[in-house]
């Protein structure tokens, strides 16, 4: 969504890139994901300043005045923390600067996002923003890096007669995970514009930001259905609760008891599941839901909506 101001205004947003970052002196360009506008802050052991350059670059589409002042503004609602850098005009139409965060002020994930103003009718008017960046610093609000999934994806048209029964019973989803047989993730192709959404490898803009919030929502189907297998298969003997066999129930697991606050591994989630079965139904509702949000970490899901609800708030 893009508020409407009585002003004229850049209709798109800038392209914010953070470069070369340095922890407390050390470059370490690795833990930057230009592509997923992602600062991996949280791989980095015991730092205190992390120094970047942010470059704040203009749109194609114009239509707005000069802006007078730039700024870089860091947000990292855990920590109640809102921070404004200034950005300098480099003479080539962007504007820049070196910054600094340093770790104690930042939580959480904190988003960092470019803005311009500019003195209208002798008021500082907003003219515009960049997309967010997300920078992780708690290693527990990190999204799980994921490689080609150990199972097959299927396009079906959920509405036909010979898609399989699950998916014909969620004629609108964009997706569901069968584990009636053989694992496999079906995707709706009936679903207008999801395929070219989900395949869109060069997106910008709102269309990006779409394609990655549908693709956080798939994987969140998929691990949501994984987790609850793994649940059904667990058993308990005389030694403990014993851990599924199949290897990607188990790895599922272990990816929800890494993310979650108040586990210690796998095994501890397990028990703790076991346990809720046969014990009272809010535990067991508790449990579930602190599960829930492990899945939807997993899936990268709070990253868009941090964004999201920093756009919002900012509109």
């Amino acid at each position: 969504m893009i508020p409407l101001y009585p002003w004229p205004t850049f209709r798109e947003p800038w392209q914010l890139d953070l470069r070369e970052p340095t922890f407390d002196g050390v470059a370490r360009s690795d833990v930057l994901m230009p592509d997923h506008r992602r600062l991996r802050s949280d791989l980095v052991a015991d730092w205190a300043i992390c120094a970047l350059e942010a470059v704040a670059t203009a749109p194609s589409a114009g239509g707005a005045p000069r802006p007078d002042a730039a700024h870089l503004l860091v947000s990292a609602p855990r920590a109640q923390t809102r921070l404004p850098l200034p950005l300098s005009p480099d003479g080539a139409g962007s504007w820049r600067a070196r910054v600094e965060l340093p770790q104690d002020l930042l939580a959480g994930i904190a988003t960092v996002t470019a803005e311009l103003t500019a003195v209208l009718d002798g008021r500082v008017r907003f003219l515009g923003r960049s997309e967010p960046w997300s920078v992780v610093v708690d290693p527990s609000d990190a999204p799980v890096p994921v490689g080609a999934p150990p199972f097959p994806m299927v396009w079906v048209d959920f509405g036909d007669p010979g898609a399989p029964e699950l998916a014909r019973r969620s004629p609108g989803a964009p997706a569901v995970m069968d584990l009636s047989g053989s694992p496999t993730l079906y995707l709706n192709d009936a679903m207008p514009g999801l395929h070219r959404l989900l395949h869109a490898d060069t997106a910008r803009g709102e269309r990006r930001r779409a394609r990655d919030l549908m693709g956080a929502e798939v994987a969140r189907i998929t691990l949501t259905a994984l987790v609850r297998a793994a649940a059904a298969d667990l058993e308990a003997d005389d030694d403990g609760v014993v851990t599924p066999a199949d290897q990607l129930l188990r790895q599922t697991l272990e990816g929800v008891a890494g993310v979650m606050r108040s586990t210690s591994g796998i095994d501890e989630l397990c028990r703790r599941i076991v346990e809720a079965d046969t014990g009272p139904a809010i535990a067991r509702a508790n449990l579930w839901s602190e599960i829930d949000g492990a899945v939807a970490r997993l899936a990268g899901l709070p990253d868009f909506q941090a964004s999201l609800s920093e756009e919002a708030r900012n509109a």
